[in-house]
Parts: structure tokens; sequence; C-alpha cells
């Protein structure tokens, strides 16, 4: 699998009225609130995804996380050599906390 330089970006909308206009390669990482979310994706679909957005006066700022979108597919290859750590060092995995989505 190639490596992809990939970012975060926060936003002033929610999944529910973003979902539909998401750029291919983009996606919703995390849905924060009823009034924004968090995307993620490679760093040039998601750095035009912003200048479009901020055209139409929607807030929208990308955060630089050296190059490890979380909370995305993008680091999904990681998952099972991540949890193999984990469980080398004794995390608990019964002590998270679960919530359900708001945005539902």
């Amino acid at each position: 699998m190639a490596c992809s330089l990939t970012v975060l970006l926060f936003i002033g909308k929610s999944y529910l009225q973003i979902k539909d206009e998401l750029p291919e390669g983009v996606e919703v990482a995390c849905h924060n609130s009823n009034s924004s979310c968090t995307l993620s994706g490679p760093t040039q679909a998601v750095t035009d995804f912003v200048a479009q957005l901020t055209e139409r006066g929607i807030f929208a700022r990308a955060v630089n996380v050296s190059n490890i979108a979380y909370h995305s597919s993008y680091i999904q290859p990681a998952g099972p050599l991540l949890l193999k750590y984990l469980k080398e060092v004794g995390y608990n995995f019964e002590s998270r906390v679960v919530r359900e989505c708001p945005c539902q």
C-alpha cells in the first residue's frame, strides 16, 4: 500500500450537513457536534476543499497531524500492529467509554 500524505480538517458544518458534499478521498473522521465535524483525507483534496468551503463563508481549517489522519480509514492499515502492541503493554480495553453518535 502506498503512503499518502494526509491531514485533518475542522469545519463549521455537521456530519449531516456535509456528508453529501465530500470530494473523493475526503471522509468524516469525527462527528464533533450538531455544528461541526472533523474530516480527513489526502493533503491536496483537503486543501482544495478548504478553499471551496471558505469561499462559501464556511469555517474550515486544515490541521497538520504529521501526515497521520487519526480516526479515519487512512490509519486502518496500522490497526492490527497497534492492537498487538497495546495488548503487549497490558492496555485495558474494557475501561474505554463508548458513546452513541449524536447525529443519528
